[in-house]
């Protein structure tokens, strides 16, 4: 039986506490894979663009764009 794919998550949040706390819940799993975060609305759309992980997982008020 092949093993499934990992679902790719981005994170995107203004606190870095939050981004590494649910970094490490997410490492927890073998059926998540974070492939990229960021700190600001900008770069979050940048990064997406670029990485086009499964899932991205939003803060709604960031600096820049919200």
């Amino acid at each position: 039986m092949e093993k499934e794919k990992p679902v790719t998550i981005f994170l995107a949040d203004d606190h870095p506490l939050l981004r590494m706390g649910l970094s490490l819940a997410f490492q927890a799993k073998d059926t998540i894979r974070v492939v990229g975060e960021a700190d600001n609305g900008f770069d979050a759309i940048e990064k997406i663009k670029a990485l086009v992980p499964d899932v991205a997982l939003l803060d709604i008020d960031m600096p820049g764009l919200s």
